[in-house]
């Protein structure tokens, strides 16, 4: 993953990291104990929220957590999720629990990471040579 630089105002960029911290709190996650909260801006300017659930079956369970003092991104099974419905050139920010990371005197930055401890990649850096519903239409032999 790459550090990108994206158009996306302050403003947008802060209302996204907030609408995932507060989406967290929905999280039903008795089993991993990893609560993940999500959020998208649609064109329209509508901040859409999601958090992780999970099941006893465990197979469909989601692993990543931002509950964990790091980025981490999400789980092979999210991420074929949101390429259903999202270009793979979407931007993705992920944003560590203790948000925003203040460095200390003299530390340097991460590679890759950005203000406040954030990675920005995009879906296709997080799922590259992925299937999508636009080859469900190629030909078959």
């Amino acid at each position: 993953m790459s550090v990108k630089a994206w158009s996306i105002s302050h403003e947008d960029r802060t209302k996204l990291i907030q609408g995932a911290f507060e989406a967290k709190k929905g999280s039903y996650s008795p089993y991993s104990k990893f609560p993940v909260g999500a959020a998208l801006l649609a064109t329209d300017g509508t901040l859409i929220k999601g958090a992780n659930i999970e099941n006893a079956s465990y197979g469909a369970r989601s692993a990543n957590s931002s509950n964990v003092p790091s980025a981490l991104s999400p789980c092979g099974l999210c991420r074929q999720v949101i390429r259903e419905f999202c270009s793979l050139n979407m931007p993705v920010l992920l944003v560590p629990a203790d948000y925003p990371q203040v460095l200390k005197e003299g530390e340097e930055q991460k590679p890759g990471f950005g203000e406040g401890g954030v990675r920005e990649t995009t879906l296709g850096e997080l799922l590259p040579d992925s299937f999508g519903p636009e080859h469900l239409e190629l030909p078959r032999q």
